[in-house]
């Protein structure tokens, strides 16, 4: 009987485990969800279920995250965490303004033109410079073809542009012009592609809005405004157009000229525009410069019935855009403010940085992120959350590669744009590299941090100084170099190349052996942590290692793809294997295979082993970086970049996780090894916020120290005067006990603190 009532309470209490840890899985899930809304509140989620968990889990919090029975808490507060802050910044680099940013319908590309007509696509693949003007004119605005037939060549986007010669010119991809057509009027000063991309709207002599078809043949004139019109805009159906002017009104029209409709108000109008399904209009207009309670904003219907006002922002609204579900709508006004709101006039987030008026704003097709153009020269590229990590942005073309310095101080990157960047961790570029002749495919610092070696496919590598300059050009390979590595010792470069050698080099460009053994291009070169070895993965399926006089020493088979990347241990080990089988390897010297995890969706192009040796980061196809223990268990996920991660690379203090991308963009993350360090960041996030809630420190006991309760004292004081003014004194003296409990219960203000509690 008692060892029946035994087995029954232990049942008992594995079932609740089992309940509790099932409620920690799912609160952990919604949070990230809630994450997508509300920031803060999904972060209080996730530290408290964090919380819970390592109180569940009986332990100090320093596990290794893998290694929790619960994977979501620390999973989910990690995402949020690094996805708090994050945007991307195109930087101008020379003196003509900007006319506005467009991504493709198909969101595979980013069209920026400024005033001297000089257009920067940046596709997924590639980047390219266009030239889209007239010595004798120049350009006055531009559309981008919403569908990829309106193109000579399919799958790229035309590109409409207007002059002040009264010309329209019709662009492809490639920059070169299509056809073109004079307007009866030079004062072209707005031009815009219909919504199936045969027609284009064009205001001219700023009153009259004209229709063309792709051929220079007037369709129609929308003539009724007693003021200039500023704006013109196709409904998404492609049943009606709408324009916004400051004589107070904005005019919906039909593709024949005839006036449906006047929306009309006490104020200038400057920007109107449709959503997504047709059926409401945006308009924005005059506001109060120092007043930002009058409305500039407003939604309305197509009978031009108001249903509601924005408020809050100061100046004027000059552009808007509705999120492609219709949901949401971005504003910029005169004040550099971009701001992001609901369909009720409720702002949602606001987006800082811009040091100048921001002229425009424009949603990606998926919803997932919002493209700037300001007068301080920067095309800027958020997400929805409007904050950054760190993103390194200037490179006009994919990132290819990425290094740390040993001393924890640069960044290199290399690019497609075919140069090199050395930049500081908080952003500022230090150095550009102009020289490589093609797409710089590698970078890695010297030993001593005095140098730099690149890889490039103009079939050289190069050594440079940390101001830019050439030292040594490594000449010899008769094809594209793929990968470049110094030894530890810093005395020696090793180059793989797609002619499927590995070549030994010393540093006055002297070619010491070639190796020769693979039957696939080499993607990848790696010294061992000793100088001994030398590491090459192939597009042959498998990684070698060879002496130092180019002899073979071992051959790692395995992988049903080629080999990507590898990565020796700290202690020389254990080696990394990763591949477009999507999986990646860890090895013994002996070629004995340790471990075998499928790490990503879709190809894994790049993956490290950490200083400390104790984890893994890999980055893949999917557009995501990954982070691993040694047995496999997935510790977090790094989001945010919209295209393949082309490397990783661990701080040398391993508190750093860079990662470049084919987006153009570099992200700089935090790596926890345990959920006490994510706590600790959480809490660090959070403190001005619970200085001034500090009811919610009952809950958060993980974030109680002397500092915080010292800054929150005094609206603990004055919480508790406001109750004791309302005769509610045992009330108040409640309140101010209740957090002074955990302080004295923890000993944190060790005498200190200055609360003091009389008269009860």
């Amino acid at each position: 009987m008692a060892i029946a009532t035994l087995i029954g309470m232990m049942t008992q209490r594995s079932l609740q485990r089992t309940r509790q840890l099932a409620q920690l899985e799912k609160q952990g899930n919604e949070a990230l969800r809630l994450f997508e809304f509300q920031q803060i509140e999904a972060l209080l989620i996730a530290m408290k279920v964090g919380q819970e968990l390592r109180r569940f889990s009986g332990d100090d919090g320093k596990r290794p995250l893998g290694k929790y029975p619960a994977v979501s808490p620390p999973l989910a507060l990690q995402q949020i965490l690094n996805r708090i802050q994050q945007s991307n910044q195109l930087d101008a680099e020379d003196s003509f303004p900007w006319l506005g940013a467009e991504f493709t319908a198909e969101n595979d590309s980013l069209i920026s033109v400024t005033e001297d007509g000089t257009a920067f696509v940046s596709h997924l693949e590639n980047y390219q410079q266009l030239n889209l003007s007239n010595p004798a004119e120049a350009i006055l605005d531009f559309s981008v073809s919403p569908v990829r037939g309106a193109s000579t060549e399919r799958n790229r986007p035309m590109i409409a542009t207007s002059t002040d010669t009264g010309m329209i010119r019709f662009w492809n991809h490639a920059g070169h012009q299509i056809t073109s057509f004079q307007a009866t009027t030079k004062d072209l000063n707005r031009v815009q592609f219909s919504p199936n991309g045969q027609i284009v709207a064009a205001i001219e002599d700023y009153k009259v809005v004209s229709l063309w078809d792709l051929e220079g043949k007037q369709l129609a004139e929308l003539i009724g405004h007693e003021g200039q019109v500023w704006d013109v805009s196709f409904s998404p159906d492609g049943q009606y157009i709408a324009t916004a002017s400051p004589d107070g009104t904005a005019r919906l029209w039909d593709f024949q000229g005839n006036q449906l409709q006047v929306i009309q108000i006490s104020d200038a109008i400057y920007t109107v525009e449709f959503s997504p399904n047709s059926k409401l209009i945006f308009t924005g207009g005059r506001g109060g410069i120092d007043d930002s309670s009058k409305p500039n904003g407003r939604l309305w219907n197509l009978k031009g019935e108001e249903i509601s006002v924005f408020i809050g922002s100061q100046g004027h609204i000059t552009d808007a855009a509705f999120s492609p579900d219709g949901k949401q709508v971005a504003t910029v006004s005169t004040g550099n403010e971009v701001r992001l709101w609901d369909l009720t006039g409720q702002p949602i987030n606001q987006f800082v940085g811009h040091t100048a008026t921001v002229d425009a704003v424009s949603f990606s097709s998926d919803g997932r992120d919002l493209v700037t153009v300001a007068g301080d020269g920067t095309v800027r590229v958020w997400n929805l959350e409007g904050n950054q990590l760190l993103t390194l942005k200037g490179h006009r073309s994919a990132v290819k590669s990425i290094s740390f310095s040993s001393n924890g101080q640069f960044i290199a990157t290399t690019s497609r744009d075919k140069t090199t960047r050395l930049w500081r961790l908080d952003g500022d570029l230090e150095t550009e590299m102009i020289g490589h002749q093609s797409l710089v495919d590698d970078v890695v610092f010297s030993p001593d941090d005095q140098s730099i070696v690149t890889a490039s496919w103009d079939n050289t590598a190069r050594l440079w100084d940390l101001q830019g300059n050439t030292l040594i050009t490594f000449s010899g390979h008769s094809d594209r170099i793929t990968s470049a590595s110094f030894s530890p010792d810093g005395q020696a470069v090793a180059t793989g190349s797609h002619n499927a050698t590995v070549r030994l080099w010393d540093l006055e460009g002297n070619q010491l052996i070639e190796i020769q053994g693979h039957k696939g291009w080499i993607r990848t070169v790696a010294f061992s942590p000793d100088g001994k070895l030398i590491a090459s993965g192939s597009e042959d399926r498998t990684a070698r290692l060879w002496d130092l006089k180019g002899n073979q020493v071992l051959i790692l088979e395995g992988h049903q793809d080629g080999v990507n990347d590898v990565s020796f241990s700290p202690d020389g080990q254990q080696i990394l294997t990763v591949s477009d089988d999507s999986t990646w390897r860890l090895w013994d010297l002996q070629g004995n295979q340790l471990q075998q995890v499928q790490g990503h969706i879709s190809r894994i192009w790049a993956g490290q082993i950490s200083p400390d040796g104790e984890r893994i980061a890999t980055g893949g196809f999917d557009h995501m970086a990954r982070l691993w223990d040694l047995d496999g268990e997935l510790i977090t996920e790094f989001r945010g970049h919209t295209a393949l991660v082309n490397d990783v690379s661990f701080s040398p203090d391993g508190q750093l996780l860079a990662t470049a991308s084919k987006d153009e963009t570099v992200r700089i993350w935090s790596v926890a090894k345990n959920l006490d360090d994510l706590l600790y960041r959480g809490c660090e996030w959070l403190k001005d916020y619970l200085v001034t809630h500090p009811e919610l420190l009952e809950e958060l006991t993980v974030c109680h120290n002397k500092a915080l309760f010292t800054q929150a004292e005094p609206v603990l004081v004055r919480e508790g005067e406001e109750i004791a003014n309302f005769i509610q004194m045992p009330t108040a003296l409640v309140h101010l006990r209740r957090y002074l409990k955990p302080l004295r219960a923890g000993n944190e203000l060790s005498g200190e603190g200055k609360i003091v509690i009389s008269g009860s």
